[in-house]
């Protein structure tokens, strides 16, 4: 079984739109790095531009994970939980979720864990979030001959800082 949006996560958070669900024919794709440079299970931390406030660019930190298989996933660098940018230093682990293993990313100041897909949060470890709810950002990811690329918005999902 597979959560739908509309449904909820283990500790009652809404569940978002997959990346798979979205419709990227229109993307803006912006390179970030070689997928060579990525190290498994490794985090890395880059900054991207996130449209504009006031007129004035606005930039955003990411977090890069090179996954088993060359899988790239990208997340808010953003910890909701400690409001630090942190998360490319987190533990890169699994989580079986109905039936299904999941990759996760557990935060390296009070080990929260999130599923590394979704940026649904799994395990709040007896926190709350600083502003809404306890999720990470997600950007959808590719790679394209050995480069990684992100995705700009809107495509981007979740909560932002």
């Amino acid at each position: 079984r597979r959560r739908r949006s509309g449904s909820t996560s283990p500790i009652g958070d809404p569940v978002m739109t997959t990346l798979a669900e979205l419709d990227l024919t229109q993307a803006t794709w912006l390179p970030i790095c070689a997928l060579s440079d990525l190290t498994m299970e490794r985090g890395a931390p880059a900054i991207i531009p996130d449209g504009e406030a006031d007129g004035s660019p606005v930039r955003v930190q990411i977090a890069i994970f090179r996954l088993p298989g060359d899988e790239v996933v990208t997340v808010s660098h953003y910890d909701p939980v400690t409001g630090s940018y942190v998360m490319a230093r987190g533990l890169v682990g699994t989580r079986l979720i109905d039936e299904v293993e999941v990759p996760t990313l557990a935060s390296p100041l009070h080990k929260q864990v999130y599923a590394l897909r979704t940026g649904e949060c799994l395990d709040l470890a007896g926190k709350t979030a600083l502003v809404g709810e306890a999720a990470l950002r997600t950007w959808p990811t590719r790679v394209r001959d050995g480069v990684v690329e992100v995705a700009l918005q809107p495509f981007a999902h979740g909560i932002a800082p």
